[in-house]
């Protein structure tokens, strides 16, 4: 990918805290190639140790590898920089889903919607994680939820289908 090396070039010149680590962290992550972004991403939160938004997405990327722990300890400090961050709870959830924490992944559900009560992407996550629990009526109705907000998404559809296949 050219944005890849190019981003690299520019990283090896010296400029590791510029727009060049950044974009390489945005390609790589676009590219799938979690793994790689990660030594670039961490300079990024070490430079910037205030942002809770750098911190959030190195914790969703680390959860989507399966480094859940390591996630829940990103997110944890980017919810303490700045616990009005809605996603960052989103994040929070996801990762206490995927370690079958389901109960503090809904905790970490009901504050993200204190902050955004009719925020899409809380009903489809919370939706995710009804089903994972096999509470299937709960998470059929926040589907349809997200989707009266959505509209015309196939995956949010596909998604309702899914949960109404589960529900039997």
């Amino acid at each position: 990918n050219l944005a890849i090396a190019d981003n690299q070039r520019a990283i090896d010149l010296g400029y590791a805290w510029n727009p060049a680590t950044i974009n390489m962290v945005a390609s790589l992550r676009d590219a799938k190639m979690f793994e790689k972004a990660f030594p670039h991403h961490r300079r990024l939160v070490e430079a910037f140790p205030n942002d809770d938004g750098l911190r959030a997405q190195y914790a969703a990327d680390l959860n989507s590898v399966g480094r859940y722990d390591e996630a829940l300890a990103e997110v944890g400090r980017a919810i303490k920089l700045n616990p009005s961050n809605a996603g960052s709870y989103r994040i929070q959830a996801n990762a206490f889903a995927n370690l079958k924490r389901y109960s503090e992944a809904l905790t970490s559900m009901e504050r993200a919607f204190a902050i955004e009560p009719a925020s899409r992407s809380n009903f489809t996550r919370r939706a995710a994680i009804y089903n994972s629990m096999g509470r299937y009526s709960q998470a059929i109705a926040d589907m349809e939820r997200a989707i009266s907000q959505a509209g015309n998404d196939a995956d949010l559809w596909n998604n309702l289908c899914l949960y109404q296949s589960n529900a039997g």
